[in-house]
């Protein structure tokens, strides 16, 4: 839930999947969560590694596909990403 500066994420003890929640939690603030979930607006990184951006000499930069999803076009997924628009 976003309440404009602050993110906030909401468990009940009445979920069925409950453990699922919690791995989920711990991968979103693991280093890899973290990297694939940053806002570009932030200069971080968002997005799957491979897919939107790739390490480069100077650290991450934007892939095709991941210019065209920030910049608000048409990227087609590739196959070995699910496909799609």
């Amino acid at each position: 839930m976003n309440s404009g500066k602050y993110w906030r994420i909401i468990l009940q003890n009445a979920a069925k999947s409950l453990s699922y929640n919690f791995l989920f939690l711990r991968w979103l603030y693991s280093p890899e969560g973290i990297r694939s979930n940053r806002a570009q607006t932030s200069g971080g990184m968002a997005g799957p590694e491979g897919l939107c951006w790739e390490y480069g000499e100077d650290g991450p930069v934007l892939t095709d596909f991941g210019k065209k999803a920030l910049m608000g076009e048409d990227a087609e997924v590739p196959g070995e990403w699910g496909s799609g628009t």
